[in-house]
């Protein structure tokens, strides 16, 4: 039940900025009459990624689910990390490109062309939804094999990865962030 709270807490927080990443662009700041307005680069600074609170919660969380794991049942961490290494290792890549593309999105507001500041944005939420995933075929390997551990010719990274439980999960997690992140991020000027 631990790893279940935690994780939930941690897949609220991580949702919100991966469907964050597709709003700032419609609502931001090549949306205003003024490029240089306050508004947008509020806006920007109440997202969730962005706001130190947030930041810090998700990287207790995401510890925090394999610290608990770990301790909970060290086989199962065990038969992971030797599966999706190279999972984990291509999901951390796209993390670390969507934290420095959302600094930049935000610390170099005024100081980018519109044009690059919105790249910036793009490569953000292009960063934000594969890390989403990455994950997400992990995460319903761990609850759902398919089969897995009664088939050891299908012992590779692509068979635990590509599971019965894979496209269903990305496209409900995916869904889910546009939801969470437009229920907040509906913004209209005045």
């Amino acid at each position: 039940m631990l790893i279940a709270v935690i994780s939930v807490v941690h897949v609220l927080v991580s949702h919100y900025a991966v469907g964050g990443g597709l709003f700032p662009r419609r609502r931001g700041r090549s949306r205003l009459s003024h490029a240089r307005s306050p508004v947008p680069r509020l806006f920007a600074r109440t997202r969730p990624i962005l706001r130190p609170a947030d930041r810090r919660l998700g990287a207790i969380t995401g510890v925090g689910i394999w610290w608990t794991h770990r301790l909970s049942s060290p086989l199962a961490t065990e038969v992971l990390i030797r599966t999706f290494v190279f999972g984990w290792a291509t999901e951390w890549v796209f993390f670390v490109v969507e934290l420095v593309s959302a600094f930049i999105f935000l610390y170099y507001w005024d100081r980018l062309a519109e044009k690059t500041h919105v790249a910036i944005g793009w490569i953000y939420a292009g960063a934000a939804w594969i890390s989403l995933v990455l994950i997400t075929g992990i995460t319903a390997f761990m609850l759902n094999s398919g089969g897995w551990a009664s088939e050891p010719d299908s012992h590779n990274f692509w068979a635990a990865f590509f599971n019965p439980q894979f496209l269903p999960q990305t496209i409900a997690r995916t869904g889910g962030a546009l939801l969470l992140a437009r229920s907040t991020y509906t913004f209209t000027p005045r």
